[in-house]
């Protein structure tokens, strides 16, 4: 039986941040809004607007990315309305601010087993 969880594709506002670097990045010893060291969610972590759930998912690029941090600076892009999401990696896919395509999965979205519906 497979399973597929529904999302919707929205344009989201790019941007990322190292830790490691520190300053407007974090700190290097410290920890995601969810608690965790940051080093823990590399490569599949992300911050994202406070009105959006821990556990949110965002996929970009065939990526799963997980809702676990906040950032000062994250929000809702002033000039065009999109969700800034703020990719935990040191390897930029876009660039700061281009507006891109993703999916998101909100936590208790439905999911779809050989065409039913059920809730997640």
């Amino acid at each position: 039986m497979t399973a597929l969880r529904v999302g919707t594709i929205i344009v989201i506002s790019f941007s990322f941040y190292w830790p490691a670097w520190g300053g407007v990045n974090g700190s290097p010893t410290g920890r995601v809004a969810s608690g965790d060291p940051w080093q823990q969610w590399v490569q599949r972590g992300a911050a994202c607007p406070i009105d959006w759930p821990f556990g949110t998912e965002v996929i970009l690029d065939g990526t799963t990315y997980t809702c676990i941090d906040r950032g000062a600076f994250i929000g809702y892009d002033s000039r065009t309305g999109a969700p800034i999401v703020d990719f935990l990696t040191d390897r930029p896919a876009y660039r700061f601010k281009e507006q891109v395509e993703a999916i998101v999965i909100f936590p208790g979205e439905e999911i779809r087993i050989e065409g039913r519906h059920c809730p997640n």
